[in-house]
């Protein structure tokens, strides 16, 4: 099956409650990202990236507290290292002050979806290092939830978002616990990552859903129904969607 009919059986298979909650959620959370900005006289735009360059590996209630404590400590004139009690890489809470001490971050060349131009039109891959890269927020996924968050409808293609497209709502009872989809890598095979998000607007189209709000609704879906390889229950609802 294609990803845009997995991501439709998922849609097809959501009751009610998991609507509401996905359709909401990135609602919520740019309310989440105002009102830290307010309360620490940073821009909206620098407040949801602040969110998304620390939400790697992150479940949303650490994220978010990670990212009030990252603010008190730069308020109080503290770096990276004085931060305590946030669980994020420390090279995403260094990104986080970078974006924290740029007025205009969210212009161009602040963000970086994790490609560039290649040869024949083609995009590769963007390196920070090799290519000079110097964008604090940097990659498909942050990037995509940082424009998710401030209302732009992509949808962060997460590995949750990337096993919904790669795999049935009717295969999942009897899904091997060897099976590689369970993985969930949006980053494999070139334009996979772009393409799950287009097939995420497009079966979201169908339901009245913007891209960001069908991966919501799907995520939510999937980690109600999914059991990991030893068969237990793996999904954390207070944690959507991340």
């Amino acid at each position: 099956m294609t990803y845009h009919e997995n991501i439709t059986s998922w849609l097809e298979a959501a009751g009610p409650d998991e609507i509401e909650r996905g359709r909401s959620w990135y609602a919520i959370a740019r309310g989440t990202a105002e009102k830290l900005a307010e309360d620490f006289g940073l821009s909206l735009e620098q407040s949801a990236g602040v969110i998304a360059a620390l939400s790697p590996q992150m479940h949303w209630a650490d994220n978010v507290r990670g990212a009030r404590i990252c603010m008190e400590t730069y308020a109080a004139g503290g770096s990276p290292v004085d931060t305590v009690g946030v669980t994020a890489y420390h090279e995403n809470i260094v990104k986080a002050w970078r974006i924290m001490a740029d007025p205009a971050f969210g212009r161009r060349g602040t963000i970086c979806d994790g490609l560039r131009p290649g040869k024949r039109v083609h995009r590769v891959k963007c390196n920070g290092a090799s290519h000079r890269c110097k964008a604090p927020l940097h990659g498909p996924k942050v990037s995509a939830f940082y424009r998710a968050i401030l209302g732009q409808p992509d949808g962060a293609v997460d590995v949750w978002a990337t096993r919904a497209a790669d795999i049935a709502y009717s295969e999942i009872d009897g899904l091997a616990p060897t099976d590689p989809r369970r993985a969930g890598d949006p980053n494999i095979g070139g334009r996979r990552h772009a393409d799950i998000t287009a097939a995420y607007a497009a079966a979201g189209e169908a339901f009245g859903l913007a891209g960001h709000e069908a991966q919501a609704v799907v995520w939510v879906t999937i980690r109600d129904s999914w059991k990991r390889a030893d068969g237990r229950q793996n999904g954390r609802r207070e944690d959507i969607p991340f």
